[in-house]
């Protein structure tokens, strides 16, 4: 019986090693995993705080495209206005060469009168 107790308890030592290992098996697999998510949390912080900064960049870009049209838009306006003021311009000018040149062949019509007058005046005088 003794031999049977022995072995008996060879076998229960060698379970409980068996189990002991097991346990140490199952912890070592815990911690792994607890890592593992460990690792994947902060994974997520980081595409979290990758995505909110693209978020942040689309929407500067959009600000900007918005600026860019708002300008583009007063820009134009103001290249209309410029146009229509350079247009006045120069139908201005035209018309100041036109009154000049009036002017001038008015200028040459007043000569022609004078000398035409001169000789009727010469004219009258010398009869």
């Amino acid at each position: 019986m003794n031999y049977i107790n022995l072995v008996d308890d060879y076998f229960k030592a060698s379970e409980k090693e068996t189990n002991d290992i097991k346990i140490d098996s199952l912890e070592d697999e815990i911690y792994r995993l607890k890592c593992e998510l460990v690792d994947k949390e902060l994974e997520k912080e980081d595409l979290e705080y990758l995505v909110k900064k693209q978020k942040e960049e689309i929407a500067k870009k959009e600000d900007l495209e918005e600026r860019l049209k708002a300008f583009t838009i007063k820009f134009k306006e103001k290249e209309e206005e410029l146009a229509s003021k350079n247009q006045k311009i120069e139908l201005q000018c035209n018309l100041l060469e036109e009154s000049e040149e009036e002017q001038l062949r008015l200028m040459e019509e007043n000569e022609e009168l004078k000398k035409q007058l001169e000789r009727v005046q010469n004219a009258v005088s010398v009869s």
